[in-house]
């Protein structure tokens, strides 16, 4: 269990260092390029995740941390 959340955790680092580097990100299949908002927005997004793989909750314990 803890080796698939440090894996998970390695996939989602490399995915957002990607965003970063490329300023680009995918909606629907469709990529947009230089809007920060929107890489804040999936990056904000990919921080959620990365906290709910973190601390093997759901939504409560994020949404706490975030209290």
């Amino acid at each position: 269990m803890n080796a698939g959340r440090i894996l998970c955790s390695i996939l989602l680092g490399m995915y957002a260092i990607y965003i970063i580097r490329n300023n680009t990100i995918t909606i629907a299949g469709a990529n947009v390029k230089r809007s920060l908002v929107l890489t804040m927005i999936q990056l904000g997004q990919l921080l959620m995740i990365e906290l709910m793989v973190v601390f093997g909750g759901g939504f409560y314990i994020v949404f706490l941390f975030f209290r």
